[in-house]
């Protein structure tokens, strides 16, 4: 009888931890805030039509730029690497000068790669960061910074004669010792031709952010100003004609891309970037 007993009082209880067991407590995974700032951080992504891997970094530039809408901007910048058109498959060649001058300053191993505000991270060996799932992390940590200059901007765009002026404007936050460049880019989407994807040729890939002209003298920036001072305003003016239409050069996908960067011996970090529609959308 006791032993009967024992039974039944080990069956109860084993059947309560299985009924504990099984109550699964729901995990809640909090939303994603983005940070409450209107510093802006520019990624230059480096990239080619004929690297295998690069359409998986275009995804996750893509991905940042919706994640932190108004507070990212992405270059696709096809250089030297890689960047040759597909054979017998790519009507364009997105290469010019400046854009390999730019991909053969910094120091990365392999595509794609991003340049984060022209930033090197101490935890990263190169300033160009291959691993595109680590990304994110580097861009919130550059949206942490104190912001440091705003930067405005006007432009007029002449249908016709194809040709945009464009003023930008900076007023500074902080006063802040320094040399400060200033880039003018004009960027360019929704450009359908080959990339190489994989082991794949895709003949109708959509290529976005497609660094197409450098407007300032140097790749690296044109002098902006020496010495932030709050209180000031520091402005430049820019002009350029679009070449002929030949398939790319589509006014309507055209992006003016400007940001100021801090001149050092050995650096020329980005403080902040502005970015809008050559023609209103």
């Amino acid at each position: 009888m006791k032993n009967g007993l024992l039974t039944i009082v080990i069956g109860i209880v084993l059947a309560a931890m299985m009924l504990t067991s099984c109550d699964e407590k729901e995990i809640t995974i909090p939303a994603f805030v983005p940070p409450d700032t209107e510093r802006v951080v520019v990624i230059e992504e480096m990239t080619g039509v004929s690297c295998q891997g690069c359409p998986n970094g275009s995804t996750k530039l893509q991905s940042l730029i919706q994640l932190f809408e108004g507070n990212v901007i992405g270059i696709g910048v096809h250089g030297d690497f890689l960047c040759e058109p597909v054979s017998g498959h790519s009507q364009y060649d997105f290469r010019f000068d400046k854009a390999k001058e730019i991909e053969n300053s910094f120091f990365f191993i392999g595509k794609p790669a991003a340049i984060i505000n022209r930033q090197k991270f101490s935890d990263q060996d190169f300033i160009g960061i291959t691993n595109v799932d680590a990304w994110q992390q580097y861009v919130e940590r550059e949206l942490e910074k104190p912001q440091l200059l705003t930067l405005g901007h006007s432009h007029e765009y002449d249908s016709d004669t194809r040709t945009v002026e464009i003023e930008i404007t900076g007023f500074p936050e902080q006063n802040v010792e320094g040399t400060f460049n200033i880039t003018v880019q004009l960027l360019e989407n929704h450009i359908i031709d080959a990339q190489k994807n994989g082991p794949d040729i895709q003949d109708d890939y959509e290529h976005m952010h497609v660094l197409r002209a450098v407007l300032t003298e140097s790749a690296f920036g044109d002098n902006f100003d020496t010495d932030l001072e709050v209180g000031e305003m520091i402005s430049r003016t820019f002009t350029y004609t679009l070449p002929p239409f030949d398939g790319t050069w589509v006014e309507d996908n055209i992006e003016v891309v400007a940001f100021v960067s801090r001149v050092e011996a050995n650096s020329e970090e980005i403080i902040q970037g502005t970015q809008f529609h050559l023609v209103e959308q």
